[in-house]
């Protein structure tokens, strides 16, 4: 798999995400400000659970994200509100923004292999540049880990290639079994209301 062209990287990365159990914990850096989640994934017979929430000093407690299936539950704690609502587009996973790539002259992006890097994780992986064809739409850099599929970094670009977000593991593990406590809602935020 190490030698498929950036095509088959990505749908594999896709399959993985969406095949797949795992947890682990990632940065996310935007606008000069650095923060680190924590990522509870479990795959279904018919769709998927999925906590993410922001790690944060001294055991305050930070905002918790629960999605299942369709259905998207943000724990806010400064204002101590549950909001309910879909989970939007995509396919419901933490990198479900990405569009679906495709090779070929009328796709809007062109995908370029970059070559081999140890990721994040330390784990060999496989970088792949995703670039727009016009100056609407943003562009990626994905790291796909060579041994699992799954993604270890993205980065998402500007139209002139700076940028903008970046996600990064700084661990990550695929397991079998995910209990439904490692799924549910911090005690500090269980109680909120709609």
């Amino acid at each position: 798999p190490s030698e498929d062209p950036p095509d088959v990287l990505l749908e594999r990365m896709s399959t993985a995400l969406a095949t797949r159990s795992y947890d682990g914990e990632f940065l996310r850096m935007a606008d000069g400000r650095i923060d680190r989640f924590r990522i509870v994934h479990r795959r279904e017979p018919h769709g998927f659970t999925e906590r993410v929430y922001l790690v944060t000093q001294a055991g305050r407690s930070g905002p918790e994200i629960i999605r299942q299936d369709k259905e998207l539950r943000r724990y806010i704690p400064e204002t101590h509100e549950l909001v309910v609502g879909p989970a939007g587009t995509g396919d419901g996973t933490l990198l479900g923004y990405l569009p679906v790539f495709r090779m070929g002259a009328d796709d809007p992006y062109e995908l370029v292999a970059q070559g081999r890097q140890d990721s994040t994780t330390g784990r060999p992986a496989r970088l792949i540049q995703v670039r727009a064809r016009d100056e609407y739409r943003l562009g990626y850099r994905v790291w796909i880990d060579e041994a699992t599929g799954m993604p270890t970094r993205t980065d998402l670009l500007d139209p002139s290639g700076r940028g903008l977000e970046q996600l990064v593991f700084t661990e990550l593990r695929l397991r079998s079994r995910i209990a439904d406590e490692e799924l549910q809602p911090s005690p500090a935020v269980r109680d909120y209301q709609i």
